[in-house]
């Protein structure tokens, strides 16, 4: 499937053939929402192709069919899809632009994966896998593309700033350009644009790194790179370090001549008329070596001073905020979603609150935390209360102690309710209580109702002979509760 490219476009296509049959066979879909119509294509349309484009290029038609079918699937009120069709056609229009489906669903989108651009960030990421610490057969491979043509960067050679760079990069004997997949992968990089997290801030070790020919922090203008060739392979001149000593200085102009004596060797090397020249490869005559050296000053005043500055170690590292109050100030500026730069003016305002109170407990402005009365900052509690308790005017309440009761008198206390208690009970028992009511059908003018009977031989009135529930005494037929 390697050597026939026939053999791998049909088994792409073969690949499309199995997700459209899916397509086909979901009849729910005209009950989905738009929303829901974009998470089925991200979950389950597009996963499927995800895999092999990780690792292979997909042709250009198939992407066109699925993408096709994507866009037939969310926006045709009633997709219906065939299965030997090669795409679907968009019936009905859609409610929003094209960019605009891309969009979260809080900017007022759906949410749909953008595959054109997803396809390009994972090739992106396995360039950037070629270049990380593992090992792999693939890397050797792909070594002899990329080696040869930048032997002296190597595989970081794939991130500098070089023009037709996927062209450059051809096998050593034969000039075949690079595999497909690999080449996208090196197109898709340089569309996007390295810069640094924060602006003019570069650590000592990336300044030293920085290539001088193919920077994309700076660049050096064509009219000076007439020596390019011989600076970048002969003379050694291919980063920032090149141009610094190892005590972080400059080199001299006698000390360039030198080096540049020992690389092009002593028989380039000639004295004519008190005047020095050097033959250098590929070119007929001489070149003077004062030339070559306004050549490299010019080159060097190219350079931004910033990234000279962090070479030479004379830039001071910031690991934090130089103190507290930088730390509290308001940032400077915000990055968009859409990668543009917001920046705020400087308001001049004064400390903040936190500040003022580290102040107030011995803390000295631009010192360190540690230093100045504080071993680490203390920040004040903040006190909770409820919303519906109202605080209290005076929080100073004084506690007082006093005695309690000994063993003996806690006994004696004890004893004395145990028997208050008894003393109830008999109480209670003893004591017959009375109620003064009338029984159903008697009235006030029956002089004796106690003395009356029924054919039951029962009284109505009887006395001290409760229920089951407390406070209730039975007559003959009714049970009444009285009360106090």
């Amino acid at each position: 499937m390697a050597s026939d490219r026939d053999k791998y476009k049909e088994f792409i296509e073969n690949k499309y053939r199995r997700i459209k049959v899916k397509i086909t066979s979901w009849k729910v879909v005209q009950r989905l929402t738009h929303k829901g119509r974009a998470m089925i294509a991200d979950t389950l349309i597009y996963s499927r192709l995800r895999y092999w484009a990780q690792c292979m290029p997909i042709p250009d038609n198939v992407h066109k069919w699925i993408q096709e079918d994507v866009q037939a699937l969310i926006w045709n009120k009633e997709p219906i899809f065939d299965p030997d069709e090669d795409g679907t056609e968009l019936v009905n229009r859609r409610y929003m632009t094209k960019d605009a489906q891309f969009n979260p669903k809080s900017r007022l989108g759906l949410g749909l994966m953008d595959w054109h651009e997803h396809v390009k960030a994972t090739k992106v990421k396995a360039l950037l896998d070629y270049l990380d610490g593992s090992t792999g057969d693939y890397k050797k491979i792909l070594d002899e593309w990329i080696v040869p043509n930048y032997g002296h960067a190597r595989q970081a050679a794939v991130i500098y700033n070089i023009k037709d760079k996927a062209n450059s990069f051809r096998l050593k004997n034969t000039r075949e350009p690079l595999p497909r997949f690999w080449r996208d992968a090196v197109e898709a990089l340089d569309e996007l644009k390295l810069a640094l997290i924060k602006e003019q801030d570069i650590s000592q070790e990336a300044a030293l790194r920085e290539p001088i020919w193919y920077s994309h922090l700076f660049q050096i203008p064509t009219n000076l790179c007439p020596y390019k060739e011989t600076w970048e392979n002969r003379l050694r001149l291919r980063t920032v370090a090149d141009m610094i000593t190892e005590e972080g200085e400059l080199w001299t102009d006698d000390q360039i001549i030198e080096q540049i004596k020992e690389d092009i060797g002593p028989r380039a090397w000639n004295e004519i008329r008190g005047q020095t020249f050097v033959k250098l490869p590929n070119r007929i005559q001489g070149v003077n070596i004062n030339t070559i050296l306004q050549n490299y000053k010019k080159i060097l005043a190219e350079i931004p001073k910033y990234i000279l500055e962090a070479a030479r170690g004379k830039k001071e590292e910031v690991t934090g905020p130089k103190s507290a109050i930088a730390s509290m100030t308001v940032a400077t500026m915000r990055m968009e979603t859409d990668g543009t730069i917001t920046r705020y003016e400087n308001s001049g305002a004064g400390p903040g609150k936190i500040a003022d109170w580290l102040k107030k407990y011995g803390w000295q402005p631009d010192t360190p935390l540690q230093e100045g009365g504080l071993i680490y900052p203390l920040w004040p509690r903040k006190h909770k209360m409820n919303a519906t308790k109202k605080k209290t005017a005076n929080n100073n309440r004084k506690i007082e102690f006093i005695r309690g009761k000994t063993l003996e008198e806690e006994t004696r206390a004890e004893e004395d309710l145990e028997e208050n208690a008894e003393d109830s009970e008999q109480l209670k028992t003893t004591t017959t209580r009375r109620w003064h009511y009338y029984a159903l059908g008697e009235g006030p003018e029956e002089e004796d109702p106690e003395g009356h009977t029924d054919k039951e031989k029962e009284s109505y009135f009887r006395t001290n002979e409760p229920t089951d529930q407390d406070n209730e005494i039975n007559v003959e037929l009714c049970t009444i509760s009285p009360r106090r």
